[in-house]
């Protein structure tokens, strides 16, 4: 049984993602673009840091 399937409300149950973009902002930092693989969202406001 997959962790999401065990506990669906939890908040801290991990979801997958894949990696869409990247972008080097350094030479030892890079700025990554997520997506879940479900196509869900993580429900924040605009400017939130999540």
């Amino acid at each position: 049984m997959r962790p999401a399937q065990l506990h669906p409300q939890s908040i801290y149950t991990p979801k997958m993602a894949r990696i869409v973009k990247t972008r080097s902002l350094t030479d030892t930092e890079c700025l990554l673009r997520l997506q879940f693989v479900d196509g869900s969202s993580l429900g924040h406001q605009a400017g939130q840091f999540v």
